[in-house]
């Protein structure tokens, strides 16, 4: 697959993120979950990391968000999942900035809590734009 992958979910449990990875593979949509190797491993924090993430390529996100919906999945939310495209120029190739991942990091390793996620930042890509989240 050389197409561009995009997370469209993220779950706390790796049964869920597989069940929801079922789902889309009866539909033929190919996907890939992320960090659930995390899951395995430190299942108490796994939400620190942002969970075990369901990946599908950019042309088959739309369809497997509405499948996912219509499943009923109670684990899914769009406006977590989805990271915006920019404002400045529309770009879909953003991503949550460094810092945020360092305070994880930093977060979790001293106090095992959950860092506040509502100040979180987003990063353009392609023109370097920061927002908040």
């Amino acid at each position: 697959m050389s197409e561009r992958l995009v997370k469209i979910a993220s779950y706390n449990h790796e049964t869920d993120a597989a069940l929801a990875q079922a789902l889309l593979k009866d539909y033929e949509i190919e996907s890939f979950l992320y960090d659930n190797n995390i899951g395995n491993l430190y299942s108490g924090i796994v939400g620190l990391y942002g969970g075990i993430k369901l990946h599908v390529a950019e042309t088959d996100a739309e369809h497997a968000i509405k499948l996912l919906k219509e499943s009923g999945d109670s684990n899914f939310s769009t406006s977590e999942n989805v990271i915006p495209p920019c404002p400045n120029c529309g770009s879909a190739n953003t991503k949550y900035s460094k810092f945020t991942s360092i305070l994880v990091f930093v977060f979790t390793g001293l106090f095992m809590s959950n860092y506040p996620y509502t100040n979180r930042k987003i990063e353009c890509m392609k023109c370097g734009h920061k927002w908040k989240a």
